[in-house]
């Protein structure tokens, strides 16, 4: 194959774009299932008494059962994004134009990110303090209960799992399902179906402003890698300020406060500074592809197949990702890169009609568990 530059991807090099992706339709139907899932199967392991049993076995350690409530609410996610992996023929972490690799520098900055997004927001982590003041003597006036083993089960449980199974759901699917309707849209619909998802008011608005960041360097950087691990220390600083809290409790007023929130705001300076003048790079790589480093205007043409007749059309480089969005038929590029695209031949109503359904019901799980527990 021989070097050509493709709009898909950041430099001169092997075109190697994987044209496979989820369609929004899809998108809003794994969230669906997703969410009927997450909410009956709980339920029905509770009915077995497997969860009671284990619990007394283990002497009514509640780590333990901390342990086992993290456990199954990821096998849940992870087993219901692998499945309409397989029935779609997709694979979650490659495809549309995305990849999942090593990259030091947008990961370091990410990390940065989202523990300035942590401190910022550091009195909005209830739920890690409350599971916090479960474990450690003396936090929060509870008594613990935990033996150490699954203690330090559950802290290595917490930023792990998630960090993957989620990821490989909300970014992996949700996101590039949601892709038609542009990019900006696409990563607030995830990210709100992520906040909603992990079903706690108290969590709303953390878990949304952190899902915003995470899907905005996922999408930036085209690499599932740096939102996975951006996810792993957003949830460890998240614990760890739950812990705290529940011990110490010096971020939550005082010089110490002051101080965090000082540092939390120079982090979040500086990764907002980053990836602003990495998607300012971007552009210009596109404005370079589409009109040239002299000024030149550079189109590209696309051959479109449609039900084996052929369209030729004449779009700037510079418009490539939109109209791949747009229209993801078989496309071939004039310096003969192929990229068979899926077509998605329905129009928008249906699956914007069902990304609004999957979120009304998020809504309702969250208040029918708020008032049941």
């Amino acid at each position: 194959m021989k070097k050509v530059y493709s709009p898909y991807t950041r430099s001169l090099g092997r075109a190697r774009y994987n044209p496979e992706n989820f369609t929004s339709t899809q998108a809003a139907i794994v969230y669906i299932v997703l969410l009927a899932v997450f909410f009956v199967v709980p339920y029905l392991v509770a009915f077995t008494g497997i969860p009671g049993l284990l619990y007394g076995l283990m002497g009514n350690d509640y780590a333990f059962l901390l342990c086992f409530s993290v456990l199954l609410s990821q096998i849940i996610i992870v087993g219901t994004g692998i499945a309409a992996s397989a029935i779609v023929g997709v694979n979650p972490v490659r495809g549309g134009g995305y990849d999942c690799r090593v990259d030091f520098t947008p990961m370091l900055f990410g990390c940065v990110l989202v523990m300035g997004i942590q401190i910022c927001f550091a009195p909005l982590h209830a739920q890690f303090s409350d599971a916090a003041a479960s474990l450690f003597p003396g936090a929060g006036g509870a008594e613990a209960s935990g033996s150490i083993i699954f203690m330090l089960l559950y802290l290595a449980m917490v930023p792990t799992l998630p960090c993957i199974c989620e990821e490989l759901v909300f970014r992996g699917i949700l996101m590039r399902g949601f892709g038609r309707f542009g990019g900006v849209a696409s990563v607030i619909i995830s990210s709100a179906m992520f906040a909603l998802f992990h079903g706690n008011f108290a969590q709303l608005v953390v878990q949304f402003i952190g899902g915003l960041a995470i899907g905005s360097c996922v999408y930036l950087t085209k690499n599932f890698a740096v939102g996975m691990v951006m996810h792993f220390f957003n949830n460890l600083f998240a614990l760890a300020f739950g812990v705290e809290e529940a011990m110490f409790g010096m971020l939550s007023g005082g010089v110490f406060a002051m101080l965090a929130v000082v540092a939390g705001l120079v982090f979040l300076s500086v990764g907002i500074i980053y990836f602003g003048k990495y998607l300012l790079a971007v552009r210009t790589r596109q404005k370079d592809a589409a009109f040239g480093r002299g000024g030149r205007r550079t189109p590209v043409i696309v051959s479109l197949l449609r039900h084996c007749d052929r369209y030729a059309v004449q779009i700037d480089a510079s418009e490539a990702e939109d109209f791949k969005n747009r229209y993801p038929d078989p496309v071939r590029l004039a310096d003969g890169c192929f990229v068979p695209f899926k077509k998605e031949r329905r129009s928008a109503l249906l699956p914007a009609l069902l990304a609004a359904a999957g979120i009304v019901l998020a809504v309702g799980v969250i208040i029918f568990n708020t008032l049941v527990g």
